[in-house]
């Protein structure tokens, strides 16, 4: 049978066979996905590009077959991958300093989709899972992940302990970045718009707003320290974006998780309250060794809570549910 992955084109998810049977080389390891996540990058990619997206980034697979090079590494073992993964073409992958790779791709993208059944993956870029988490919390650490990139980039721009941190958005991300905070010592509020959202959020015992009352209330504006924005506009509206600047103290900090294919920040507001933004892209694979630690003894608590699985064969239906925002998180089982 021939190696195949699924794609999205114009329209449609399609299985498509691989031309050639996938080769590893000796820094390689070849692999078997057995669960990925529908991430919302995913869903922002087939609702605003043109022609062919390949999809899928989040992920957990078993080792087929290991190159020569790589140790520590044992076949049947659950795997992960950065993703961003390194080129292997510029002066830092030829040198072996990944962490400076100048050439970073979204896994999804060149026709490495990981909803498929083989996928190689370089020593630069495996992470080593906790072989005895669920795979709903296993492939759920690259979430968490993000979540602790929210905490990290607050932190860089001014977050310091007894901060009040408002996170927008109670989707996967926005509950990651809530949770990262919280494990953390803060006591963040997490802002939601979608009704149903925002009563999964309460019934994981987080401290969650609706988005009208907590605007409407007047009480909110200039009050909080960090603002962090994992809305965007990938499933339509404008996400938080346009109103940001109404939430943070003057010299406040904003931190952007959230997706938008049109962008426009009201630099004058911004400009008159001093804020100061950062802007979530490059993930790199040491933060995420770093995170996988960090979540193991905690990501159990709520990934039974939080995903609803599907059968691979089911991918239409899980990105067609992650459109509705039927569930917090879509994840895609083979096994």
């Amino acid at each position: 049978m021939k190696d195949w992955f699924y794609t999205y084109i114009d329209g449609e998810f399609v299985k498509k066979n691989r031309e050639e049977s996938i080769v590893i080389n000796k820094d390689e390891v070849l692999v078997r996905p057995i669960s990925v996540g529908v991430c919302g990058s995913d869903l922002y990619a087939i609702k605003h590009n043109n022609g062919e997206s390949t999809i899928g980034h989040e992920w957990v697979g078993e080792i087929l077959s290991i190159g020569d090079s790589i140790k520590n590494y044992t076949i049947g073992e659950i795997v992960t991958s950065a993703a961003n993964y390194c080129c292997q073409k510029c002066k830092g992958c030829l040198s072996e300093n990944w962490s400076d790779c100048t050439g970073r791709k979204l896994l999804g993208t060149d026709g490495v989709s990981v909803i498929s059944n083989k996928i190689k993956v370089h020593k630069s870029d495996l992470v080593k899972l906790p072989q005895d988490l669920s795979i709903e919390s296993q492939v759920l650490l690259e979430v968490a992940f993000i979540g602790d990139l929210s905490y990290m980039h607050a932190k860089s721009i001014g977050l310091v302990e007894g901060d009040k941190v408002a996170v927008f958005g109670a989707g996967p991300i926005g509950i990651f970045s809530y949770l990262a905070l919280k494990h953390r010592g803060y006591e963040p509020v997490l802002v939601e718009k979608n009704p149903t959202r925002v009563e999964k959020a309460k019934q994981l015992g987080l401290n969650v707003e609706n988005f009208a009352s907590f605007l409407l209330s007047g009480v909110n504006f200039s009050k909080y320290d960090v603002v962090i924005d994992c809305t965007g506009d990938g499933a339509g509206g404008t996400g938080l974006l346009p109103h940001t600047h109404l939430f943070p103290k003057r010299s406040g900090a904003v931190v952007i998780i959230g997706k938008y294919f049109n962008a426009k920040l009201d630099n004058d507001s911004f400009y008159k309250q001093n804020l100061r933004v950062s802007w979530l892209g490059y993930h790199g694979v040491e933060e995420f060794r770093d995170s996988v630690k960090f979540w193991t003894p905690l990501i159990g608590k709520y990934s039974e809570k939080i995903v609803e699985k599907f059968n691979f064969k089911e991918v239409k239906k899980a990105f067609e549910a992650g459109i509705k925002r039927d569930y917090i998180k879509c994840i895609l089982i083979d096994k």
